[in-house]
């Protein structure tokens, strides 16, 4: 692909990428930023290939590359947050959360902190942030999921039972909601 226009490398790296076929995906953009090294769908493809790879030491490399050349990026600054949160590095993790929610409010941004506090066992931080983030419709499973587990972490498993009626109320399905109900419910 020596002779191949950038923008078709990119874009058939990014039908990988959705397919989550991320290894073929690193192939294409690893090919694009031969050809320019700066270039953002690039740099972004690769970096959510080897997210999606699970290899978030990998990842924070191409999305710090796209944060020195647009340093507000929320989109960016919350996916590094993410990546430090899998690498364990909580308190990396934490800025870069907290960076993307000094330009703006973002909800991934939040849930990442929520999650953080999860796992520093900080339940009742976690538990107050989620609950400000049930309304919000991309997020509402993943939040109702984090919330049950904080319950449950709690020792508190009717509160992790209500929260998950509570989602089921919303007419929403969802699979892994339903058996952690029933895990929770049939253990009376």
């Amino acid at each position: 692909p020596d002779n191949v226009d950038i923008r078709i490398l990119t874009t058939i790296g990014n039908c990988y990428r959705k397919m989550k076929q991320f290894d073929q995906g690193v192939y294409y953009f690893e090919k694009a930023l031969e050809k320019d090294p700066d270039n953002f769908y690039g740099l972004f493809g690769l970096a959510d290939c080897y997210r999606g790879l699970n290899q978030q030491d990998k990842s924070v490399i191409y999305w710090q590359k796209i944060l020195e050349t647009d340093p507000a990026n929320k989109v960016i600054l919350t996916r590094v947050g993410d990546a430090y949160r899998s690498l364990v590095d909580f308190e990396k993790a934490k800025i870069y959360y907290q960076k993307a929610l000094d330009i703006d409010f973002d909800s991934y941004a939040m849930l990442g902190l929520a999650i953080l506090c999860k796992l520093q066992k900080k339940y009742d931080e976690a538990i107050t942030t989620l609950s400000h983030l049930k309304d919000i419709k991309e997020l509402s499973c993943r939040v109702y999921l984090e919330l049950a587990q904080c319950y449950i972490e709690k020792k508190d498993k009717q509160k992790a039972i209500d929260i998950l009626q509570e989602f089921q109320k919303k007419g929403i399905k969802n699979q892994t909601v339903s058996d952690l109900l029933l895990e929770l419910t049939k253990n009376g």
